[in-house]
C-alpha cells in the first residue's frame, strides 16, 4: 500500500469510534483535505454534526433533503453529491461533498470513500454490542453470588462475637470490603492488586469458616499487580476452588494462586488440591452446552474471549481426584475499554 493509500486509510480510522465522535468529525476534515474537496458535511443520529470548509450554505440547505439518505452517491444539487451511510441494512447517517467539478469520477470516490466509512462504522457498532453483552455478563455474574455464602461468612462473623470480639470486627470489615469490591460499579477493568484484595477479604472469610482444614498460598510478582484485569475474573475462579475444591472434597484441601508477567502477558494460576473434573464435562461448560454449577467458569471465559479475542479464553487442566489448574493470560498493554 502507498504512502497516500496509507495516509487516507489514518484518516478514515476515526469513523470507527462512531459516527457522532469527535474522531470521526476529525477524520472527516482530514479526508476533505487529503482529496482536495471544497467542503463537506456529516449527517449522524444526533443530526448535522460537522460542516467543514466552503460552500456552508449549500451543504446546510442539503441537510433537509431526505435524497442525501439514499445509499448511493449522487449529485443532488449542483456541486454538491450527497450519499446515505448504511450499517446492518439501517440508514445511520450521510455524507455531503462540495466540488468544483462534478463528474462520474469524482462522485465514484465519494463512494468509495463512504463504503470505507461504513466499515469503520461497523466496526463501532459490533464493539458496542460486544460491550453491551460483556457488561451484561458481568451483571449476571454479580447477581449470582451465594446466598450460603453470605449465610455463612455472617454466621461464622456472629459465632466471634462473644468468643473474640476482636476478630468478628475485623472479618465485618473484610465481608463489607469483599462485598462492595463485588457490587460496586467498577466498569469493565479494574488492576489486579484491587481483585487481589477482594480475593484476600473472601479467603479470610473462609479460612475463618474451615479453620486449619483451609489451606491458601498466595505468590504475586509485583510487576503483575499493575495489569488491569477484567473486573470479578479472578475471584470465581478462587469461589470455584473452594467449593467444588474444598467442600465436594471433604472439606479439607488447599488453594494456591500466582501471578507472573511472561513478556507481554501476565499469567495468573489458580490451583486446587479437590476432587477435580472431567475434561469433558468441563469442554461441555465452557462450550455453553452444559448447564452445570460451574457458572462462574463459563462466565469469565466468555468474557475473557469477547475483550481479548478466542485465544484468551481459560485453559483448563482436570482429572477425576487430580485437582484442578486453572491458568488465565491478560495481555499487559491491551487498550481496554470502558463498556
Amino acid at each position: 500500500m502507498s504512502a497516500p493509500d496509507m495516509e487516507l486509510v489514518r484518516a478514515i480510522s476515526g469513523f470507527s469510534e462512531g459516527i457522532d465522535s469527535r474522531a470521526a468529525l476529525d477524520s472527516l476534515d482530514r479526508i476533505r483535505q487529503f482529496l482536495g474537496w471544497t467542503g463537506v458535511g456529516l449527517i449522524g443520529r444526533l443530526g448535522t454534526r460537522a460542516i467543514r470548509g466552503d460552500e456552508l450554505g449549500l451543504i446546510e440547505e442539503a441537510t433537509g433533503d431526505p435524497s442525501v439518505l439514499d445509499g448511493d452517491a449522487s449529485e443532488i444539487r449542483p456541486g454538491l453529491i450527497g450519499v446515505g451511510l448504511v450499517v446492518e441494512g439501517v440508514t445511520v447517517g450521510a455524507l455531503l461533498v462540495t466540488h468544483p467539478a462534478v463528474d462520474k469520477s469524482v462522485i465514484r470516490t465519494v463512494q468509495d470513500i463512504a463504503r470505507c466509512v461504513e466499515t469503520q462504522l461497523a466496526a463501532h457498532e459490533l464493539g458496542a454490542a460486544r460491550a453491551s453483552t460483556t457488561h451484561a455478563q458481568l451483571l449476571a455474574l454479580k447477581a449470582q453470588i451465594r446466598p450460603h455464602f453470605i449465610y455463612n461468612a455472617l454466621n461464622v462473623i456472629a459465632s466471634f462475637t462473644i468468643t473474640d470480639p476482636e476478630r468478628a470486627r475485623a472479618l465485618i470489615t473484610e465481608f463489607a470490603s469483599f462485598t462492595r469490591y463485588w457490587y460496586g460499579e467498577r466498569g469493565t477493568f479494574t488492576t489486579f492488586a484491587d481483585e487481589l484484595h477482594a480475593i484476600e477479604s473472601y479467603l479470610l472469610l473462609e479460612r475463618a469458616r474451615y479453620g486449619e482444614r483451609l489451606t491458601v498460598h498466595i505468590e504475586a510478582s509485583p510487576e503483575s499487580l499493575a495489569t488491569r484485569i477484567p473486573h470479578l475474573s479472578i475471584q470465581p475462579l478462587i469461589e470455584n476452588a473452594v467449593r467444588h475444591g474444598i467442600e465436594s472434597g471433604g472439606g479439607r484441601g488447599s488453594v494456591s494462586l500466582t501471578a507472573h508477567d511472561e513478556g507481554v502477558l501476565t499469567i495468573i494460576t489458580v490451583e486446587d488440591d479437590g476432587i477435580g473434573m472431567n475434561p469433558d464435562r468441563v469442554r461441555a461448560v465452557l462450550a455453553g452446552e452444559l448447564e452445570s454449577v460451574h457458572v462462574g467458569l463459563r462466565n469469565v471465559d466468555v468474557r475473557l474471549r469477547q475483550i481479548y479475542g478466542s485465544a484468551f479464553g481459560l485453559v483448563v487442566e482436570t482429572a477425576p481426584g487430580e485437582g484442578t489448574l486453572i491458568t488465565v493470560r491478560v495481555p499487559k498493554f491491551a487498550l481496554d475499554r470502558e463498556f
